[in-house]
């Protein structure tokens, strides 16, 4: 039974008045957060050319082709650069969706991952971008910034743009090839 026939027929179910006990059987729908994979951090330039992936599985680990897949990012931190806050996109035929988004600032759990139902897939913990005064440009005030918290050879996660968990010249490379946007 395809997935669309299994919706037509769990909606008939309801419009008779047959209980469903099963949440994830009525969502029916693909993703699993127990099996797909979320970006851990996600680095964010406020031109919006940086992408990230997620991959949907099923339960049992397997592809989700088609599956749609939405990004919001919540509250006022990071800063959406061209006033969109919300991203959708479809997976591919191995499960990969792709995104970017123009955006600036750094933040702790600021973007989830929704499926096409409303179910929350996951949250992103962390946002960083090279833009780390917000104001949705890469610039000198923003290279002042990176060099304060570089130079003080104490770990700052708002400057460590490739998360790898220290700050170093990968970092700069990173700002440097984002300076102007």
């Amino acid at each position: 039974m395809t997935r669309k026939r299994f919706s037509l027929f769990l909606f008939a179910l309801a419009a008779l008045g047959v209980p469903l006990l099963l949440a994830d059987i009525a969502r029916a729908q693909c993703a699993s957060p127990a099996t797909s994979t979320f970006p851990q951090i996600m680095t964010v330039c406020p031109s919006g050319d940086i992408t990230y992936s997620a991959v949907l599985r099923d339960p049992a680990a397997v592809p989700c082709p088609n599956e749609a897949l939405t990004m919001v990012f919540g509250g006022s931190c990071p800063v959406a650069c061209n006033g969109v806050s919300v991203f959708s996109a479809v997976s591919g035929p191995t499960g990969i969706v792709q995104f970017s988004a123009p955006m600036g600032a750094c933040c702790a759990g600021s973007a989830s991952f929704v499926d096409v139902a409303g179910f929350q897939l996951a949250v992103v913990p962390l946002i960083v971008s090279p833009d780390l005064n917000a104001d949705c440009r890469v610039d000198l005030s923003d290279l002042a910034a990176f060099a304060g918290l570089y130079s003080t050879g104490v770990y700052n996660r708002c400057a460590d743009f490739n998360g790898d968990g220290i700050l170093n010249l990968a970092d700069l490379t990173v700002f440097a090839i984002h300076f102007g946007h």
